[in-house]
């Protein structure tokens, strides 16, 4: 599946969302700020329902899994369903580097976080405000 499939970018925005925080819940309040901050919607929570129901539609592909769990004023991601980022991969293979004491090993492992690190974050969400600061972090 690509980015292109979801037919969206606020798809792909609240799927990156919520696979970048899938660690913590994600209160309704918190989403609606993030998707629908400068927007004149006048039913944010409706909105926000209506696209979750969409996400989940387009994640069947994946399987009949619940992946985006409902919880009391919030959302989450299931935890059971195992995820991989690039980022955490690079986030590792930095710290990897940093406990090596062999010179040698600390350049091949710098050198395997590099080529991960040049992988493109999607023009979707590269100028979120969120995805931003990410962005700087790394």
């Amino acid at each position: 599946m690509s980015e292109k499939d979801f037919h969206s970018n606020k798809l792909v925005k609240l799927l990156v969302y919520i696979l970048l925080y899938r660690h913590r819940n994600l209160t309704h309040q918190e989403l609606m700020e993030i998707f629908w901050e400068d927007d004149k919607t006048r039913n944010p929570e409706g909105a926000l329902k209506n696209l979750v129901y969409r996400l989940r539609s387009q994640l069947r592909f994946f399987g009949e899994r619940e992946y985006i769990l409902t919880l009391p004023g919030a959302y989450q991601w299931n935890p059971e369903v195992y995820v991989e980022t690039d980022y955490e991969k690079f986030e590792l293979m930095t710290k990897a580097v940093r406990a090596q004491d062999s010179e040698e090993e600390k350049k091949r492992l710098g050198e395997r976080a590099i080529e991960i690190y040049r992988k493109d974050v999607s023009a979707s969400v590269a100028s979120e405000d969120w995805m931003v600061s990410i962005l700087t972090y790394y």
